[in-house]
């Protein structure tokens, strides 16, 4: 027996039809739960950029870990390492408030 037992039918031209199924299956949703999801929240939105940034991110955090390891263990005497450091770091700030604020819309 299924959970949802209740069932809604509406009426819609072939065009508004594909374009939710289209939608739906962009976000990997079944037509039902992107139907519901929609009531729910009212907008869904699709952001493609997360696992770019993510990935960006998570480079320039290994770049960091690499470049501080290589100061400690005394591989690296360039003075000019900081200039380095702080140009990786406003990187990641910018990536991490592009992050702040994707999250921020998704919010109710």
């Amino acid at each position: 027996m299924r959970s949802n037992p209740e069932r809604i039918v509406i009426r819609t031209t072939a065009e508004r039809k594909s374009t939710v199924r289209e939608k739906a299956k962009k976000l990997n949703m079944t037509v039902a739960e992107y139907m519901l999801t929609m009531e729910e929240r009212g907008i869904i939105y699709v952001v493609e950029d997360v696992p770019n940034l993510l990935r960006q991110l998570g480079g320039m955090g290994n770049n960091l870990n690499q470049l501080t390891h290589l100061c400690h263990i005394g591989r690296i005497k360039d003075p000019e390492i900081l200039k380095h450091l702080e140009a990786n770091m406003k990187g990641v700030k910018k990536i991490l408030r592009s992050l702040s604020l994707l999250i921020g819309r998704t919010k109710k």
